[in-house]
C-alpha cells in the first residue's frame, strides 16, 4: 500500500496562493453571459426610468447627482473597509501559520493526517471536496479549508503526477 509522509514549513506566500485559488469563479461562461445580459438590461431600464422621472419632473438633477455621489461614496467606503479587513485577516493568518511551526503530513488510502506544533488533524478522504494544483503546490480543499502541500516537500523518488494521481484516486474511492 502506498503511503506518503512528509514534513514542511508553510510560507505566507504559499498560504496566500492557496487562499487566492479559492477565489476562482464558480460560474460557467454561459452563466456569466446570462448575468451580464441581465445586468445590462437592468442598467438600460434603470436609465430609461431615470430619464422619464426627470421628464415628468418627479425628480430633479440635484437629487440625481446627490444620489450618484452618495452611491459612489458608499462603494468607496466599502472598498476601503474590505481591503483593510482583508489585510488584517491575512496578517492574522500569517501569525497563526508561523505559530503552528513545521507541518508533518501523512497520506494513505484511508485517511489524511496533518500534525504541527499545536495541533493534530485526522481526516478521512470523504471530507476532501477537491484536489487541485497551483504554482508550486497541490491543494486539498475541505469545505472552506485549504491544505497546501508544497511540491518541494514530496518524498524522494515520488513524482508529482504519481502523488496527485494517488490522492485523487483515494478521494474518489471514498465517495
Amino acid at each position: 500500500m502506498t503511503r506518503y509522509e512528509m514534513s514542511y514549513a508553510l510560507t505566507p506566500e504559499m498560504r496566500k496562493l492557496a487562499m487566492a485559488s479559492f477565489a476562482k469563479s464558480l460560474r460557467s461562461p454561459v452563466e456569466k453571459r446570462r448575468r451580464l445580459a441581465f445586468f445590462a438590461l437592468a442598467y438600460v431600464l434603470g436609465v430609461a426610468l431615470l430619464v422619464k422621472l426627470l421628464d415628468f419632473g418627479l425628480i430633479n438633477t440635484t437629487m440625481t447627482t446627490s444620489a450618484f455621489f452618495g452611491f459612489c461614496g458608499g462603494i468607496g467606503y466599502w472598498t476601503l473597509a474590505h481591503r483593510s479587513n482583508l489585510a488584517k485577516l491575512s496578517e492574522l493568518m500569517n501569525v497563526s501559520v508561523e505559530r503552528q511551526g513545521h507541518i508533518r503530513a501523512k497520506f494513505c488510502a484511508d485517511h489524511v493526517e496533518f500534525q504541527n506544533d499545536l495541533s493534530h488533524c485526522y481526516m478521512q478522504w470523504g471530507i476532501i471536496d477537491e484536489i487541485f494544483v497551483i504554482a508550486g503546490a497541490t491543494i486539498l480543499r475541505a469545505g472552506v479549508f485549504m491544505y497546501p502541500i508544497p511540491d518541494a516537500a514530496l518524498p524522494k523518488g515520488t513524482t508529482l503526477d504519481m502523488f496527485r494521481a494517488d490522492l485523487t484516486s483515494w478521494m474518489e474511492a471514498s465517495r
